[in-house]
């Protein structure tokens, strides 16, 4: 029986996975880290191993891990972490990166934590996006909040693996978190409820979000929809509507 002329190191096992994964070069990824903020980075080639890139000099940091979230229109996918090897000044805002892969953990499509049904008003910006500009700026409502998914009701539509920063109104102080779109499904009245996944958020903020989760009421799928409930308000103001016309009719017509 004959034997593999080397063997294949856990580093390249990891490298290779995470190729076949995505498109040919050069390709974009989003990808956003510990320390907080979201950044795309421009995969161009390989160099002995490593991954080669060009990024915002956010990233500008030798060993930073960073984290590539890929993930299909159900949610599922995986997280490939990555580790900043080298980091080279360019030009402008941008560094050349040389990245190793560290790990590639999947995550399942479905709620992994208890999630509370909110309709508050929230602030959302727009931190990369497959169709809309850098820093669009929209106005939404919550649908419901966890620990590590958020989903609210917006008028314009959001790709899988656009990432957004929310500034939700709930109590005295705004929780602020960044998310990443795992789906956006068309909801009544040309709206679209966009189902994220949380990325970053302060320690502060998960707490509060935890005791939201943990004292709200998960209630039922078809009724975690506040497009539904603006749709049957909608239906109740254009009932009323009629049947004052209605009676205005006849009693111009006893006349």
């Amino acid at each position: 029986m004959s034997q593999p002329l080397f063997e294949q190191s856990d580093a390249d096992r990891l490298l290779e996975e995470f190729l076949s994964m995505l498109p040919g070069f050069p390709t974009t990824i989003g990808v956003f880290s510990a320390e907080g903020g979201v950044a795309e980075v421009v995969l161009a080639d390989l160099d002995q191993g490593h991954l080669v890139g060009y990024a915002p000099q956010i990233l500008m940091q030798k060993d930073l891990t960073i984290v590539c979230p890929l993930r299909d229109s159900g949610g599922g996918g995986f997280d490939i972490s990555l580790n900043v090897e080298k980091a080279y000044f360019q030009s402008g805002d941008q560094t050349l990166l040389h990245l190793s892969v560290l790990a590639i953990e999947h995550q399942p499509g479905h709620r992994r934590s208890k999630r509370a049904r909110r309709t508050d008003q929230a602030d959302v910006v727009v931190l990369y996006a497959a169709g809309l500009d850098a820093g669009t700026r929209m106005v939404a409502r919550l649908a419901d909040i966890s620990e590590d998914g958020v989903a609210f009701v917006s008028e314009l539509p959001l790709s899988v693996g656009d990432r957004v920063m929310l500034s939700i109104h709930v109590g005295a102080r705004p929780i602020t978190l960044e998310a990443q779109v795992v789906r956006d499904e068309a909801v009544a009245f040309g709206r679209h409820r966009i189902g994220c996944e949380v990325n970053a958020i302060a320690d502060h903020d998960r707490d509060a979000v935890t005791a939201i989760a943990a004292t709200g009421d998960e209630g039922d799928v078809a009724e975690r929809r506040p497009d539904l409930v603006a749709a049957r308000a909608q239906n109740r103001v254009e009932l009323h509507a009629l049947k004052e016309r209605l009676t205005i009719r006849r009693r111009y017509k006893q006349r």
